[in-house]
């Protein structure tokens, strides 16, 4: 185990099985999780720089975030796309399963759209 960040959550191109890695739309995965982790150390550089305060309520906005994430993926539903990260990021979710309702129904609507023949 690493004592470094990571962003392996920002970076799906890596866990896409090596034979699709090279269609697209894995091909803009690629390139979108390496900007969107660079733009993530940004952030967090950022936020610490204005105060401690601010670097504490990101850290704690984004460790509920990837809780959910990670509950999410438990339930066999991976949690990408633009809604999909609407509802991780909704602060007043009552209850978790509501939260993996909901992005298993996104990522069904989400892959009906893209992966259509």
């Amino acid at each position: 185990m690493t004592d470094e960040l990571t962003y392996s959550r920002y970076g799906l191109w890596h866990f896409v099985k090596k034979d699709k890695q090279k269609t697209e739309p894995y091909v803009s995965l690629q390139r979108a999780g390496k900007n969107l982790r660079g733009l993530m150390r940004i952030l967090m550089f950022k936020r610490f720089e204005s105060s401690v305060y601010a670097f504490q309520q990101t850290i704690r906005r984004m460790i509920a975030m990837h809780e959910h994430f990670l509950d999410a993926l438990k339930q066999g539903v991976v949690p990408a796309g633009e809604e999909a990260q609407a509802i991780l990021y909704e602060p007043n979710a009552a209850e978790e399963q509501d939260i993996v309702d909901a992005l298993r129904q996104v990522v069904r609507a989400l892959c009906g759209r893209r992966f259509r023949h």
